[in-house]
């Protein structure tokens, strides 16, 4: 109880010191690195992603029975409307996908639940929808299959059935992703690899 109370007092501290602006704004300006920048951008922006996800989320525990990954609590909710740059915030999270190839399936479901939240405003995801990676970005997740040749296969495996399930769920719940889904998988197809 003594821990929850101080990462409480933590959070509240590190958002009244801006941390959570500061992070914003350093997620939001990282999303196009160079090659030779990679692993270090992705730590960075899995670590900005946490941050990010800890002060909108706080402690908040999903209530019994449900399976809404987009529950926050007050604090979490003044955050996202005071957000200003929401375009940056969808370019970045589309970048962490479509130009690292070496993302973790966990910080795709940080990614994936983050933009479920964002999309709670229409607007957003109708920007998202009309990014030039867009399309990318969910073919890749549709089609995500985490490396199998890791000493833990069925993890491996589990973790890319939850990485599609969950871009599945985000399609069904945005309007604005149902209507072109279909259409951009269609589109890949052809460029589907089906030998493994």
């Amino acid at each position: 109880k003594e821990m929850i109370e101080e990462a409480s007092r933590f959070r509240s501290n590190f958002i009244d010191a801006n941390g959570f602006g500061a992070v914003v704004r350093f997620f939001s300006t990282s999303g196009s690195d160079e090659k030779a920048k990679q692993a270090k951008a992705r730590r960075g922006n899995a670590v900005a992603l946490r941050i990010l996800k800890s002060c909108l989320f706080g402690s908040v525990r999903e209530p019994q029975g449900t399976k809404d990954p987009s529950i926050v609590d007050d604090t979490g909710t003044q955050l996202l409307r005071s957000l200003s740059d929401t375009g940056g915030l969808l370019k970045s999270l589309t970048a962490m996908v479509v130009e690292d190839s070496g993302i973790s399936a966990s910080t795709v479901t940080d990614v994936l639940r983050f933009l479920r939240l964002l999309f709670q405003d229409p607007n957003a995801s109708r920007d998202f929808a009309s990014l030039p990676s867009a399309e990318k970005f969910l073919v890749i997740l549709l089609t995500w299959d985490e490396d199998l040749g890791s000493t833990r296969p069925s993890s491996s495996i589990s973790s890319s059935l939850h990485v599609r399930k969950g871009t599945h769920d985000l399609i069904v719940q945005t309007s604005a992703l149902a209507d072109r889904a279909l259409p951009w998988l269609v589109n890949a197809i052809e460029t589907l690899d089906f030998a493994s």
